[in-house]
């Protein structure tokens, strides 16, 4: 069966002018038809008929068709202003006019068009034949406008392959892929800040505290306080004062602290479900110091490495 190269686990960087592995996990869904995504990545695989038409005065005449495997990948980077689409068929049958002499051809663009721009084209029209694989990619790249806005700029778009099966003059048959979601900004908060990136809209990252990890004692307090009504979802806080709040509340200066431990909040006073901020059940415990310093430092990662902006939800979860 004709299928793409092989499998990889790792995110490519966008730039990279050559058709990339579909990650592992695209392919736990094989041809199930639906976008699967990651925060940097959607990828689908679908088993499609494309029917080649002639239309003329007198209507619309099937003259052939193809059975293929279509694989598409979408990628980008949290760190990156651009992204990759990418598309490839793998044709298992064809019967009528596609037997022989049908292309392949392909464009992507963004909605609204303003706010992207394509980089590099590397989609070349190429022959389809029954047992062969072909395809391309298409870089867009948002740069211009997140300069042109300058920062706390935030760009939601979608982005969309289009693509089409013809024998010139014979018939053709055409679709669209993606309308896929994206944001690219340059509004982290100045203590996340590194430079703008791009994220899928559609994923909410998840926050893991593993039980057996290094953190035990915050992996705990997090479970316990969900156990007891607090929420696993939560909305990203940034306002200083808002978030001080949060820990007056939960943590106030005056509560005695045990020597090598420290007060923990959850929900994060980095939420809008933090104790001041709140309507549902918070929680805070002593715990140990230096597990609280370090868990607050996963968190911050977390927000820079997922672009977790104000009010964005995120979950969290203590396996």
């Amino acid at each position: 069966m004709p299928s793409p190269a092989p499998r990889a686990g790792e995110t490519p960087r966008p730039g990279i002018k050559a058709i990339q592995p579909l990650p592992s996990w695209c392919y736990e869904h094989y041809n199930d038809g639906k976008w699967w995504f990651t925060r940097t990545q959607a990828c689908r695989i679908v088993r499609l008929k494309i029917d080649l038409v002639y239309r003329d005065t007198s209507g619309v005449t099937v003259r052939g068709g193809m059975t293929v495997n279509q694989f598409s990948y979408l990628y980008t980077s949290a760190s990156l202003t651009n992204y990759q689409f990418q598309m490839q068929m793998g044709v298992l049958d064809a019967w009528g006019e596609a037997a022989s002499g049908a292309k392949l051809s392909a464009n992507a663009s963004c909605s609204p068009f303003t706010l992207c721009k394509v980089i590099h084209h590397d989609f070349p029209d190429q022959p389809l034949r029954a047992g062969t694989t072909v395809g391309g990619h298409i870089g867009l790249d948002t740069s211009d406008r997140i300069r042109q806005g300058g920062y706390g700029t935030k760009l939601t778009h979608n982005t969309s392959l289009f693509w089409a099966v013809e024998k010139p003059g014979v018939a053709s048959g055409t679709g669209i892929e993606g309308r896929i979601f994206l944001r690219c900004d340059d509004a982290l908060p100045a203590d996340n800040n590194t430079s703008p990136g791009c994220v899928v809209r559609e994923y909410t990252p998840t926050l893991y505290y593993p039980m057996a990890g290094p953190l035990p004692e915050v992996a705990r307090h997090i479970a316990d306080a969900v156990n007891a009504g607090a929420p696993n979802a939560l909305e990203r806080l940034t306002d200083k004062t808002l978030k001080d709040k949060n820990r007056a509340v939960s943590c106030p200066p005056s509560q005695p602290r045990p020597p090598g431990k420290s007060c923990d909040e959850y929900p994060f006073a980095s939420t809008w479900q933090g104790a001041a901020t709140g309507t549902n059940p918070t929680s805070a415990r002593m715990i140990d110091a230096t597990q609280n310093e370090l868990g607050g430092s996963a968190l911050n990662t977390f927000y820079r490495e997922n672009r977790v902006l104000e009010k964005d939800w995120f979950h969290v979860r203590t396996p």
